[in-house]
C-alpha cells in the first residue's frame, strides 16, 4: 500500500514556474504529485525519488474535459456552501430553542 500526503499550497497563474519547481523538489524526495482538489490541497503519493519536470498545459479553456472539470468544481463548491448554510441554520435553531427554554424557566 502506498502512502499519501496532502499539502495546502494554493497558487496563481503567474506562479506556475515556482510551483513546478516546488513539485519537482517534492518528487526528488519521493513525493509524486497526483492532483489537486478544488480548495487547493495538493495530493502526493510516496514512491522512489525521481527527477521529474512539471509544467501546465495551457490548452484552450473550451475543451470538453475542462468544461466538465469546472462544472464538477462548481458543484462541489455548491455542496460545501449548502452544507455550511445547513450547519449555520441548525446552530441558530438550537440557540433559539435555548432562549425559549431560558425564558420559560424564568417565567
Amino acid at each position: 500500500m502506498t502512502k499519501g500526503l496532502k499539502k495546502f499550497r494554493p497558487f496563481q497563474s503567474w506562479q506556475f514556474e515556482e510551483h513546478a519547481e516546488w513539485l519537482a523538489a517534492m518528487s526528488r524526495t519521493g513525493w509524486h504529485y497526483k492532483g489537486q482538489d478544488f480548495i487547493g490541497l495538493q495530493h502526493f503519493e510516496h514512491g522512489a525519488p525521481a527527477e521529474l519536470e512539471y509544467c501546465w498545459d495551457k490548452a484552450p479553456r473550451a475543451s470538453e474535459e475542462g468544461v466538465r472539470y469546472r462544472k464538477r468544481q462548481w458543484s462541489d463548491l455548491l455542496i460545501v456552501v449548502l452544507l455550511l448554510l445547513a450547519l449555520l441554520s441548525a446552530r441558530d435553531a438550537l440557540r433559539a430553542q435555548s432562549r425559549v427554554r431560558a425564558l420559560a424557566q424564568s417565567a
